[in-house]
């Protein structure tokens, strides 16, 4: 029911508003969340998705791997930002980085954002341009 719920109120939300303005207060609330770095990976559909996770019962941090993971997780290919791809060169080489699909990039970005110590996000990181 209350999944019934969010689903409608995002619904009027996007029927009240103009489409970029609700996407943007969406977006927003998500940020709480994750970093935008991985919310400019989700697209519309992935977004109302991750607003209705972001009302659950859940704590923040099931909310946030949760949320991290639609993001990331998608088959689709994805392009990134001259930022996005900074953020990641940070931990490899130009060469590991061209070896990594769309899919291990956004993985890294969101490991990179994580509060996990350096030396560690760098291992992970690595770990995912030898895939």
């Amino acid at each position: 029911m209350k999944f019934f719920l969010a689903i409608s109120s995002v619904s009027f939300a996007l029927a009240a508003t103009s489409p970029a303005v609700a996407d943007e207060d969406l977006l927003n609330q998500l940020s709480r969340y994750v970093p935008e770095s991985v919310l400019s990976l989700l697209s519309e559909s992935q977004i109302l998705t991750a607003f209705s996770l972001s009302t659950s019962r859940d704590s923040n941090a099931q909310k946030a791997s949760r949320i991290e993971y639609i993001a990331t997780s998608g088959s689709a290919p994805r392009t990134y930002s001259s930022q996005q791809l900074d953020l990641v060169r940070e931990y490899v080489s130009d060469d590991e980085l061209s070896r990594m699909s769309g899919q291990h990039i956004g993985s890294a970005m969101a490991i990179a954002h994580s509060s996990r110590p350096e030396v560690e996000k760098r291992g992970l990181i690595r770990a995912l341009s030898a895939r």
